[in-house]
């Protein structure tokens, strides 16, 4: 399936993706802490933000905006 990652769309197999690996496909250092906002998710979650540690199940189409916030 397709998904979107800051504008750059990208293939996923799984069926979920984790925090760390839209941070890594985003091309934006592990080690500091972005906001990571999403639409076109499934029915029940359609939009929302992805905290570190946390995973979000995967939809054809989803698109992710990784955007840097600092130190949380």
């Amino acid at each position: 399936m397709k998904i979107t990652v800051n504008g750059v769309q990208h293939d996923w197999f799984e069926g979920e993706i984790t925090y760390t690996e839209i941070v890594y496909m985003s091309d934006k250092f592990p080690e500091l802490t972005y906001t990571i906002t999403f639409t076109k998710g499934h029915a029940k979650k359609p939009q929302g933000i992805l905290f570190p540690g946390n995973s979000i199940r995967v939809k054809g189409g989803m698109s992710f905006t990784v955007a840097f916030t600092g130190d949380a």
